[in-house]
């Protein structure tokens, strides 16, 4: 999916402090959560090229830290603070904070696993596109004016396109046989450096990615065409190129006979038993260990509130 530029990406960051104090702080007990999302995630989103605005659609955002919380007491600037969560509800480990997503959202969890990789230590990908591929010229790519593509013809930043020029849109997703995932790495282990930005402005090194705990769980089924063949799998090559036991610490199904959407029990007849959200949760959390519920079902762990304030 396609990212800011280089000066986009520091003040990106710089916005985005709020989000590394809260999972800074995550474990303590008696912190208060909000349902709203915080403003700095909002920020993040709103400046990103349109390839990247995944917050909308089909496009869903699933943050688990040790199963859920991203949404956290950072008042809004947008919303109306809700009532808090009841105090030590959640139970969090700072050393296990999953992002994960669908389609477009997917490319957005993505984003945040390599942008704040000393804070997230995994991500789960149903079907996604490398990151700062959308905005990456390969050898086969054909360029259009930069100003005629339209609402949704052409990217609006291009990082190696000639003046007055820019690339197609979504071309990750639809022509992923042009991507070189060998040039991918380039940018999050070169952009600050070159543009001597300050550690705190910038992406986190992508030698946190090196560390056993990052893990990587990655979906696409055969039927969708959405996300063509090869997309997803040029993730996979990218991550392959940051972790040190890609073999352990990535799982990639891409052999279910499914469509562009997350697998669940009983939803789809080719795979009546695959749960695609638990595998996630097995994989990145759990290190391959099984997914077991609570016996019995304690019903104080539901908490409801009324969200049509927010229509």
């Amino acid at each position: 999916s396609s990212q800011p530029g280089a000066s986009g990406i520091g003040r990106m960051q710089a916005q985005s402090t709020g989000f590394r104090r809260v999972v800074d702080n995550m474990a303590a007990v008696g912190t208060k959560f909000s349902h709203s999302l915080p403003g700095s995630m909002r920020k993040i989103a709103r400046m990103a090229p349109r390839s990247s605005l995944l917050l909308a659609g089909v496009g869903m955002i699933l943050v688990v830290a040790s199963v859920l919380a991203y949404f956290t007491a950072q008042r809004s600037s947008a919303f109306e603070r809700l009532e808090s969560f009841p105090v030590g509800w959640l139970n969090i480990d700072p050393a296990h904070v999953i992002v994960g997503g669908h389609s477009n959202a997917a490319d957005f969890a993505h984003q945040i696993h390599i942008a704040f990789s000393k804070t997230v230590s995994g991500v789960c990908m149903f079907a996604g596109a490398p990151y700062h591929c959308a905005v990456t010229r390969f050898a086969g790519d054909s360029l259009i004016d930069a100003d005629g593509g339209g609402a949704r013809g052409s990217v609006p930043t291009c990082s190696n396109c000639p003046k007055g020029k820019t690339l197609i849109y979504d071309k990750c997703k639809s022509k992923p046989w042009l991507v070189d995932v060998g040039m991918l790495p380039d940018y999050p282990r070169r952009v600050c450096r070159n543009n001597k930005m300050p550690e705190h402005d910038c992406l986190d090194s992508v030698d946190n990615l090196r560390q056993k705990r990052h893990r990587v769980y990655l979906q696409r089924g055969l039927r969708d065409k959405c996300y063509l063949k090869g997309s997803v799998a040029n993730v996979e090559a990218l991550y392959a190129q940051l972790l040190d036991d890609p073999g352990t610490q990535i799982h990639f199904n891409n052999t279910l006979n499914l469509p562009h959407a997350i697998p669940k029990p009983g939803k789809y007849a080719e795979a009546p038993d695959y749960d695609g959200p638990g595998e996630c949760i097995r994989h990145t959390i759990l290190g391959g260990k099984e997914v077991r519920s609570r016996e019995p079902f304690e019903q104080s762990n539901i908490y409801q509130f009324d969200q049509t304030k927010f229509k």
